[in-house]
């Protein structure tokens, strides 16, 4: 699950307009990400996504799964409140 928040566009915003002023990423910035802990169960409907987006990209490196990273954006918002 965390690999699916720190690679949506979501996160990528927050950092950028929070967090930093260039693309740079120390390790300490992670720790200011606003990560919710989830149980193991929560978690899993963002592992199959993330295993989907990498299955259609390992068959296809240009497959558009921009509907996947949307709906995953969607959970994290989902996910903060």
């Amino acid at each position: 699950m965390l690999l699916a928040i720190l690679n949506s566009e979501l996160i990528n915003w927050y950092f950028l307009n929070f967090l930093s002023e260039s693309l740079h990423f120390p390790p300490n910035s992670a720790k200011e990400l606003p990560i919710p802990k989830i149980t193991a169960t929560k978690q899993c409907p963002f592992i199959r996504l993330v295993e989907r987006i990498l299955s259609a990209k390992d068959a296809d490196p240009d497959a558009d799964t921009s509907e996947q990273e949307a709906e995953i954006t969607g959970w994290c918002i989902i996910s903060t409140d």
